[in-house]
């Protein structure tokens, strides 16, 4: 006997697919992010970041000698530009802020990282 499911059957088996994708996804995205995540604290760089963080004062000044002053870089990247207005001579734009400083408390050598060639380390916002 060849049975054919009717239109609602159908319906609630599509749906039932899309959401056991949605859910695939999901979940070998979490897998995925945990791998990446575990192994990069597991990496040379990972492991270097949080020797160097390990007795850090966030609020410090970033030099040794505190007669020394500090040399920012300051660099913007327009991101996109939204609006212009010629007439008014208005420019309105997105944009990144990139500073950058030698911090002399956050420096290693690479005796200090079991022999791992590390030349240069970027750290999050926070």
């Amino acid at each position: 006997m060849n049975r054919h499911l009717t239109a609602p059957h159908r319906n609630i088996r599509k749906n039932t697919m899309k959401y056991l994708n949605k859910d695939l996804v999901a979940t070998i995205l979490v897998i995925l992010l945990t791998i990446f995540s575990v192994s990069a604290v597991f990496s040379p760089e990972g492991k270097l970041v949080n020797k160097l963080l390990q007795n850090y004062t966030k609020m410090a000044r970033p030099v040794l000698d505190p007669q020394e002053t500090v040399k920012i870089n300051i660099s913007m990247v327009m991101k996109s530009l939204i609006q212009i207005d010629e007439k008014k001579q208005f420019m309105q734009i997105s944009y990144y802020l990139l500073l950058s400083w030698k911090d002399q408390y956050l420096t290693w050598s690479n005796v200090d990282n079991d022999g791992k060639c590390v030349s240069k380390l970027k750290f999050p916002i926070n």
